[in-house]
């Protein structure tokens, strides 16, 4: 079922805040009837919420399974997943983190990150995490064509992070999109609806209603 989208002129922040600035094309991923792209390079929040349990369990996170839908779909209608490399060391990083914060909380311990690698039976459990998640990403989605690191790269790097609200895993990303012509991305972070020239499938409830706002939400 088609949900309606919001009200032009709505806002969707808390009370007292303006609205963040939206420059991308927004897509709601939440109506059924939006229009696929050919292709669309998908960031690691999202395949977290379909590829890691401790992201995609029911009740875990209320946006998991918009986003499981929302691939699905895109499997179903000839949609191509594109995977990024730099989603690889930011999964890691993401499932370190939570596996140690798991460890720690049934445990009692207070383990820093770089002390439980030294843990054997933590580390075996981190170790087997990131493979699966990356063997299912690999599974439903073909690589891209990649992004060469060079000077010129890193000096649009400095140009970007002073333009755009993107941490620096996410500037790659976008000079990924950019480079290969993957316009198109899927994200459940509002902060890449700062780049306009970025078509952005998301099911962020305030970057929706941020864009629709501004008039960039398209149907």
């Amino acid at each position: 079922m088609r949900r309606r989208p919001i009200a032009e002129g709505a806002v969707s922040v808390n009370a007292g805040k303006a609205p963040r600035q939206v420059k991308a094309r927004a897509y709601d991923i939440r109506d059924s009837a939006i229009a696929l792209p050919p292709r669309i390079l998908v960031d690691t929040n999202a395949w977290l919420c379909t590829q890691y349990a401790r992201y995609s369990l029911p009740g875990v996170r209320a946006e998991a399974s918009l986003y499981s839908d929302f691939i699905a779909r895109c499997l179903n209608e000839g949609c191509i997943l594109v995977r990024s490399a730099f989603t690889l060391p930011e999964m890691s990083h993401v499932i370190e983190k939570e596996e140690v914060d798991f460890s720690n909380g049934r445990s009692g311990r207070n383990l820093s990150v770089k002390d439980s690698r030294y843990e054997t039976t933590i580390r075996r459990k981190v170790l087997s995490e990131i493979v699966t998640a990356w063997r299912g990403v690999e599974s439903c989605s073909a690589p891209s064509p990649g992004l060469a690191i060079n000077q010129g790269t890193l000096a649009e790097f400095l140009s970007d992070i002073g333009q755009y609200k993107l941490d620096g895993y996410d500037l790659f990303l976008l000079q990924e999109a950019r480079a290969t012509q993957t316009l198109a991305v899927l994200t459940h972070d509002r902060d890449y609806l700062s780049v306009p020239d970025l078509c952005v499938f998301t099911a962020h409830a305030e970057g929706i209603n941020a864009a629709t706002h501004f008039g960039r939400l398209r149907t």
